[in-house]
């Protein structure tokens, strides 16, 4: 095998898995009374008590009632949004007011608090490295004279 061949094997899963990590599990969820926002390498859980309001002025953006402001990568603004009216944001928007509505006083009685965890994902990370390198060897095998 040439040098630079065993390079990539790594590379390709590093790239695919930044590319996966900020276009789809970054993300906004909604469930059990919280609202739980998935960064590159943060959750923030945050019961629905504690959200002051939602709005898409361009991008996601969920404030606290402490001032804090959580927002989302995949939900900020761009032009292609900017040029369709940033919908997918505004829909975001009014799911989590509405959601949190609904769900402030249960969360309140409940005394449920915010909780903010590492997220790496570093399962698919290792199981698409272990995919690719396995794909990447046998199609080495088979090309190989």
């Amino acid at each position: 095998m040439e040098s630079g061949r065993e390079a990539t094997p790594p590379g390709v899963v590093a790239v695919g898995w930044w590319s996966f990590k900020m276009g789809w599990l970054s993300r906004i969820e909604l469930h059990d009374g919280r609202v739980t926002v998935r960064k590159f390498l943060k959750r923030d859980s945050v019961p629905a008590y504690m959200v002051d309001r939602a709005i898409a002025d361009g991008g996601v953006e969920i404030h606290l009632k402490n001032n804090d402001v959580l927002w989302c990568m995949p939900l900020t603004s761009s032009l292609v949004g900017d040029l369709f009216g940033n919908r997918t944001n505004i829909r975001c928007a009014i799911a989590v007011d509405e959601y949190t509505r609904k769900h402030r006083k249960e969360t309140l009685k409940a005394g449920m608090e915010r909780r903010v965890s590492v997220d790496l994902s570093l399962g698919l990370f290792a199981c698409s490295y272990v995919f690719i390198s396995g794909s990447y060897l046998a199609l080495a095998v088979y090309v190989a004279p």
